[in-house]
């Protein structure tokens, strides 16, 4: 040791903040990628979600909840519940919810459940819960029993009273509106 020179300390020194700034180099490129991963994989993941909506037909309001995959990726739906009680389905199906468990939800694809308020709720909890690429997501919406007169509150009446017709005319704005 008491041989180095000057040089040999310098030398030494430049190799070890070499080392160092390489490790650090290292350590923000790996941060940087695992940040980048984790953004990717937040943009492109599903988002599943629940909503009303409210369509007048004949001056009658009709009612329809919702559930939607408006992410980039599909999912699996695993469970659907509702916090408080939610007993507005359409007796013919009974509980539809049941019918969507395990079912694969494509980004954009929704499920629309007619419904048949009396006289809707303030608020109603709605709880879905799907998988997408072995991971388990949770949603819980808070769905508000007034927002129908917010949402989409489409109007339709036709002009003839002809049955025929006025299914056409009720499938062409549901198209039409996206509902």
């Amino acid at each position: 040791m008491a041989n180095l020179t000057i040089e040999n300390w310098i030398n030494i020194v430049s190799i070890i903040v070499s080392a160092l700034i390489s490790i650090i180099s290292i350590s923000i490129a790996i941060k940087t990628l695992k940040l980048t991963s984790k953004s990717i994989d937040d943009s492109n993941k599903p988002y599943i979600s629940a909503y009303f909506s409210k369509i007048h037909i004949y001056k009658k309001p009709v009612y329809y909840l919702i559930i939607k995959n408006f992410g980039k990726s599909g999912a699996t739906i695993l469970n659907v519940t509702f916090e408080n009680e939610f007993d507005a389905f359409i007796e013919l199906l009974k509980n539809p919810i049941n019918k969507i468990k395990n079912f694969y939800l494509c980004p954009n694809q929704k499920f629309i459940f007619a419904l048949d308020f009396k006289a809707p709720k303030d608020e109603y909890i709605c709880n879905i819960k799907y998988e997408y690429n072995k991971q388990i997501f949770n949603e819980r919406i808070i769905l508000n029993g007034k927002s129908f007169s917010v949402g989409t509150n489409l109007t339709l009446e036709p002009n003839n009273e002809d049955f025929e017709n006025t299914l056409r005319f009720i499938a062409n704005e549901f198209l039409r509106h996206n509902l």
